[in-house]
């Protein structure tokens, strides 16, 4: 029997809800830090593209057309699902199409023509960036180059104790990476989103006259990239339940098979 195939009907609905609630509101930001910004970086299989103008409003426009297709099929009833399920091709058709016209347009903004440019809405904006304006202080500390070190250990220690776990034929042996690598990957982006955010703007003792040249010479690129940061650490803290919703599930559905 396959791992997931273990589960009953509703654990499987539930964790598939959970997913598609966590990924609602950070499609929704990524679209709006998009039109806000007039900037934003898209992961490709060939690594991550900065997309400006036209570009960045396109990638905009798909996700939150991905946003509007996740909370369809969230609520909808039984008795809506045929229509449901027409609108969310539509809308998929629609984050597609939008998605490729951004890597084209892309493409020309690359080759420096001035096609396809144009600012953000609010490009000094910090709604997007909350609660970070009334927190770095207290997240700086976790952007010294020690604690990165010290993060990256503790992960290799879990992840050594997980192996050693399965190993010994122990159920839920991975859940220890599960619960704790997600949090270690998120208090290092909260850190580089901390300094991003402070340095730019020559907060407290920070004088990176580097990055407060580049923050005055483009807001936009500057807050897009520490908006980046901290919603990928808001991303991995919420896989943690997630995670630890899975394994427990798994464990508790094994024991009750043995």
């Amino acid at each position: 029997m396959g791992y997931f195939e273990s589960y009953r009907e509703d654990d499987r609905r539930l964790l598939t809800g959970l997913a598609f609630a966590f990924a609602v509101p950070i499609l929704m930001a990524y679209g709006a830090a998009g039109f806000v910004y007039g900037h934003l970086e898209m992961l490709t299989p060939l690594g991550f593209i900065s997309l400006h103008g036209a570009s960045a409003w396109l990638a905009a426009m798909a996700s939150l057309s991905l946003a509007i297709f996740t909370v369809r099929g969230l609520f909808v009833s039984p008795q809506h699902r045929p229509r449901t399920r027409s609108l969310q091709i539509k809308l998929l058709l629609l984050a597609a199409i939008a998605t490729l016209c951004a890597l084209i347009f892309s493409a020309f903004q690359s080759s420096r023509t001035n096609a396809f440019t144009g600012p953000g809405i609010a490009p000094r904006s910090e709604w997007l960036l909350l609660p970070l304006p009334y927190v770095w202080r207290w997240l700086l500390p976790l952007s010294r180059d020690f604690m990165g070190s010290a993060l990256f250990l503790v992960g290799g220690v879990v992840v050594v104790f997980s192996v050693a776990l399965d190993r010994s034929k122990v159920r839920g042996a991975w859940m220890p990476v599960g619960a704790v690598v997600p949090l270690l990957v998120a208090f290092a982006y909260l850190g580089s989103a901390a300094y991003d955010y402070a340095a730019a703007r020559g907060l407290g003792a920070l004088h990176d006259t580097v990055a407060m040249q580049a923050f005055a010479a483009n807001p936009g690129r500057n807050n897009v990239r520490t908006f980046i940061s901290l919603w990928t650490a808001i991303t991995c803290l919420t896989t943690v339940p997630t995670l630890c919703s899975l394994a427990a599930r798994f464990i508790r559905t094994k024991n009750r098979k043995s």
